[in-house]
């Protein structure tokens, strides 16, 4: 008898356990534990909990997304002048991708501190946009549970995340991403 294995599934577990570190040192606040779980180099689970709060955002690929037990709708599609952003302060500063010109355009800027944290601000729609370089560890729980809930997750460049390496990242509504895009790029 012969058992023939067409594929191996391959599971990743990417977890950081305090996302938001300086945070969690300094101020004791605006720190989150986060588990993202990808099958195939696909997102597959994920969750964000935000310490502090005793808030968790989770949910799986079989499943809706889940505030504390209770499911979360999509989040609405609205454009850069209708909410805030959250940009890394390092790309604030420096103005790098111009980001100061896609600022301009919104209600305004916030800048948290935590990868999770400004993911759950975006999935309770007080903010509409995130804009930061990212390791694998603090994108993996967002994107899945960001996809999830009708957001786009791409590189600056637009494309899907590799999640092997660290990479400039722009979590967003859908308008919203198409503006940034030629905001970033120079077209606008």
């Amino acid at each position: 008898m012969h058992i023939h294995l067409n594929r191996w599934l391959v599971w990743s577990f990417f977890v950081d356990p305090i996302d938001g570190t300086m945070n969690f040192v300094q101020q004791y606040d605006h720190f989150a534990v986060m588990v993202g779980v990808y099958r195939d180099g696909d997102p597959f689970a994920g969750i964000i909990h935000d310490v502090t709060n005793s808030v968790s955002y989770y949910g799986s690929k079989n499943t809706g997304i889940f505030k504390n037990g209770v499911e979360m709708p999509p989040v609405p599609d609205r454009d850069i002048s209708e909410g805030l952003v959250s940009v890394s302060s390092y790309f604030v500063l420096e103005d790098r991708f111009a980001v100061q010109s896609l600022i301009k355009r919104s209600l305004g800027l916030r800048i948290l501190g935590s990868a999770g944290i400004e993911f759950t601000e975006i999935f309770d729609q007080k903010q509409i946009a995130y804009i930061s370089h990212l390791q694998p560890w603090d994108l993996a729980a967002g994107r899945f549970i960001a996809e999830k809930l009708g957001l786009r997750v791409t590189t600056i460049d637009g494309e899907p995340p590799s999640m092997l390496k660290s990479e400039n990242v722009i979590i967003s509504t859908k308008q919203l991403h198409e503006t940034a895009m030629e905001v970033l790029h120079g077209k606008l």
